[in-house]
């Protein structure tokens, strides 16, 4: 009875944290998001939800924008943890304005992607959206010229990938300071793993870059149809609960830049991009403007915001033979619906049956 209480609470805080990203989607969901919270007994679980999926500070501005009364204890904690978010953002646009400078001494072409991008480009301000890192898309060839050139503006190089580990996405990161002011540089030679059958780098993107500007410095980074790949692919990898500031810099990024976007393009070359915002519907809703291009699915897939564990966690988890085969075999509905470009609407058989499992075996072998 206890553990049924337990999920049911841990359900409960759940459906807040979509609900806060419904909000932006619908102004119904953000009527319906203050009584929910002024029924909340235990703020801490929900508070360690929301930062579990990125979302304290921009659950803090829409508490304030919307006059929102909550328990003044929460509140305290949430202001707290948005001038962590802000410090943090400072220490990070310094760090990449120290790149940027480097770079560009040493003539390497570089692209901002994921997060440093994503906060300045469709977020009110820069600290809303969380980071821990920067992720920088390098070409290949440039490997040890980007990295002398951060080693020159005080960034170390960690201990080097090992085992299958040697044909990462990314380098090694690489580390500036020390505990609270630590900075953490990713260079990328590909946006995404080799797990994934795409290919984002510098020589191969589908359109022109797009530019973002901080304290009047101009970066690159992805154009929209790449911006699209990355954050539905990315989003989507192997997880076990998908992370919904994921979704949240889908659909924002969607709403700001929807006139911009070649729709017609993504529904011709790139469709799993729709298919990815049609899932969408069951867990937070869409944008008005996007439901023009994007119907709402009729059959809602089981499995709502659930993934696929990552093979490493299924490997070292304590769990029997037959459970870590369902984990294997038998993902979420709703997250192999997304993965594998299926409509909600068709069988899952063929998936379930032949392409997952080759795809169980690619990524065996490239663990090799």
């Amino acid at each position: 009875m206890n553990n049924c209480r337990s999920k049911n609470k841990d359900d409960e805080y759940h459906a807040v944290c979509r609900q806060v990203v419904s909000s932006f989607c619908e102004h119904t969901a953000i009527d319906g998001l203050s009584p929910k919270l002024k029924k909340i007994q235990d703020w801490d679980n929900l508070i360690a939800r929301l930062e579990q999926h990125g979302l304290a500070t921009v659950t803090l501005n829409l508490i304030r924008s919307e006059n929102i009364s909550i328990n003044s204890d929460a509140q305290k904690t949430l202001v707290g943890l948005e001038t962590r978010d802000r410090h943090r953002w400072r220490q990070l646009q310094s760090a990449l304005l120290d790149v940027d400078t480097a770079f560009r001494k040493s003539g390497i072409e570089f692209t901002c992607i994921k997060g440093s991008a994503i906060a300045n480009m469709v977020y009110p301000e820069p600290h809303y959206r969380p980071m821990d890192d920067l992720d920088i898309l390098i070409s290949g060839s440039e490997q040890k010229e980007a990295q002398r050139a951060l080693a020159d503006v005080g960034f170390m190089t960690t201990m080097p990938y090992t085992g299958h580990l040697r044909h990462h996405h990314h380098l090694p990161p690489m580390v500036r300071g020390a505990n609270g002011s630590k900075v953490m540089v990713e260079l990328h030679t590909q946006g995404l793993s080799r797990d994934h059958s795409l290919v984002i780098t510098n020589d191969n993107l589908v359109g022109p870059r797009y530019q973002f500007e901080i304290n009047g410095v101009e970066f690159n980074t992805l154009g929209h149809i790449d911006h699209l790949i990355l954050l539905t692919r990315h989003t989507f990898s192997r997880r076990l609960e998908i992370r919904l500031l994921g979704i949240m810099d889908i659909l924002r990024y969607c709403s700001r830049y929807f006139n911009e976007i070649d729709w017609p393009r993504i529904q011709k070359q790139h469709p799993f991009i729709l298919n990815t915002l049609r899932c969408l519907y069951p867990v937070t809703g869409i944008p008005e403007q996007l439901k023009s291009v994007v119907p709402e699915i009729t059959t809602i897939p089981s499995g709502i915001g659930e993934g696929m564990m990552p093979l490493t966690e299924i490997r070292s988890r304590r769990l029997d033979f037959w459970t870590k085969l369902k984990y294997l075999f038998l993902p979420s509905e709703w997250w192999t619906h997304i993965f594998y470009n299926v409509p909600p609407e068709k069988s899952l058989l063929t998936v379930r049956f032949f392409y997952h499992p080759m795809r169980l075996l690619r990524w065996l072998r490239l663990r090799l």
